[in-house]
C-alpha cells in the first residue's frame, strides 16, 4: 500500500537492500518498485554450468556502501535526493537516510531510534510492532552471536587446518 501511495503521487520507488538481488527480485515485482540496489553474487562457468562462488560483486550494500550506489542512482537517473525520502530500519539505513532531505526511520532499531529523535525525523510504526521488531532484532543478534561461535569453532577444526569460515559476522534485520 505505501510503495502504491508513492507512485501515486509520482515518487520512483528504489528498493536498497543488502540482500542478495535474485532473493529480492520477486518482492520487488510484488511490490512495484522501480528499481532495485541490492548485492549480486560473483557467477563463474565451470564447464557448460554456471555456478555461484559464494564472492560479492563489488561492495556489499550496507553502511556506506548505501550511500554511494544511491548517489550514482540518483545521478545517472536525474533525480534530486533533497526532494527525496528514505525509510530505514537499521543502524546500517543512516549513511543512507542522511543523504536525501526526507528521511524516515520505520520501527527503528535503538540507535535509530536515538538518531531519528535528534534530528527529528519522523518514526512510523506501531507499539505493538516496535516491541516485537526490538525483541527480534535482540533474538537475532544473539542468533548471529551463536552461529558465529559456532562456524567460527567449525572452521577451526577444519580437516585441512584451512579456514572455512572468515568469522564474519551475519547481518541480522529486513530490507531497507
Amino acid at each position: 500500500a505505501a510503495v502504491a501511495l508513492l507512485k501515486r503521487e509520482g515518487f520512483r520507488v528504489v528498493l536498497v537492500t543488502g540482500s542478495i538481488d535474485f532473493i529480492i527480485a520477486p518482492l520487488a515485482c510484488a511490490l512495484g518498485v522501480d528499481h532495485v540496489i541490492a548485492n549480486t553474487l560473483e557467477v563463474e562457468k565451470d564447464r557448460s554450468t554456471l555456478k555461484f562462488t559464494g564472492r560479492l560483486v563489488g561492495a556489499p550494500v550496507a553502511d556506506e556502501e548505501k550511500r554511494t550506489r544511491i548517489l550514482a542512482w540518483a545521478d545517472d537517473n536525474d533525480v534530486d535526493l533533497q526532494k527525496s525520502h528514505a525509510y530505514g530500519d537499521s543502524a546500517a539505513d543512516l549513511p543512507m537516510l542522511e543523504c536525501v532531505g526526507n528521511p524516515h526511520a520505520v520501527s527503528p532499531c535503538d540507535r535509530l531510534r536515538a538518531r531519528a529523535e535528534k534530528e527529528g525525523w519522523p518514526i512510523l510504526g506501531w507499539k505493538e510492532e516496535y516491541k516485537a521488531t526490538r525483541a527480534s532484532h535482540k533474538a537475532m543478534d544473539k542468533l548471529t552471536d551463536t552461529l558465529t561461535d559456532k562456524l567460527t569453532d567449525s572452521a577451526k577444526d577444519d580437516d585441512n587446518g584451512a579456514a572455512t569460515h572468515s568469522g564474519q559476522r551475519f547481518a541480522g534485520g529486513g530490507a531497507a
